[in-house]
């Protein structure tokens, strides 16, 4: 199962740490070095040489969740909560993995869950939203999909690479309706915010494209090239307007 490459990487495998409860650093070593490597069978295997449960239960939820197994790690998790043993580091985990099986009640129930310590939950909140925004986009859900993606938009909480990212993609469906007006304002938000975003520019380019405004895509495509020369989609759609003036 693939990851969402946006999500949660501070929850990394090979970061975690061993619980308050764990057994003795020499007896888990072996293990933490191989989940290091992404060597998770390996590690399974030694982890079934434990006489810990709990610790046992703790490392099966990491191994699973490295291992993209969605099921098995939720399993494990819910264990150690049933244990009253999970810190903001397995929720964020098991958020994750509740949105690798489109769960999307739970992952935001776990995000939610998180304390203002080490993980900031409304940051965990957030991503899960996009994700779920991005689902209903690609699903034809458009007017769910923009509503998440406002909600996005208009938290006080989020970054602003992120809000970046919610109106270029909100901005996208309305362009797909063909509500080019609509689109082309939201963008002009958005390169308000960051002028030389490539994803906001060439969407206005092609926006522009679309209603008959050829030499105004051109100009835009030739400055999306211009600052990145490995910009194949703007390089490709300059080439076919070469004949504009």
């Amino acid at each position: 199962m693939k990851r969402f490459g946006i999500m949660f990487i501070a929850a990394a495998v090979v970061a975690f740490g061993l619980p308050a409860y764990s057994a003795s650093s020499k007896e888990t070593a072996s293990i933490d070095s191989f989940i290091a490597l992404k060597d998770y069978n390996r590690a399974l295997f030694k982890v079934k040489m434990l006489n810990n449960p709990e610790l046992i239960d703790w490392y099966k939820g990491y191994i699973y969740y490295g291992l993209c197994n969605a099921d098995s790690a939720i399993l494990y998790f819910q264990k150690i909560i049933n244990d009253k043993k999970e810190d903001d580091r397995l929720k964020l985990s098991m958020s994750e993995a509740y949105l690798w099986k489109k769960d999307y009640a739970n992952a935001k129930r776990m995000a939610l869950s998180i304390t203002l310590g080490t993980y900031d939950r409304s940051y965990a909140y957030l991503q899960v939203l996009e994700v779920q925004a991005k689902d209903l986009k690609w699903t034809k859900h458009y007017s769910e999909s923009r509503n998440l993606y406002k909600e996005i938009i208009d938290s006080k909480e989020t970054p602003e690479s992120q809000r970046v990212r919610a109106i270029v993609e909100s901005a996208e469906i309305a362009a797909w309706q063909e509500h080019f007006d609509q689109a082309l304002n939201e963008l002009s938000s958005a390169l308000n915010i960051a002028p030389r975003n490539e994803a906001a520019l060439l969407l206005k380019g092609k926006i522009l494209e679309w209603q008959g405004e050829y030499s105004k895509a051109k100009k835009i495509y030739i400055g999306i090239v211009e600052s990145n020369s490995n910009a194949q989609e703007a390089k490709q759609r300059l080439e076919k307007l070469m004949w504009v003036k």
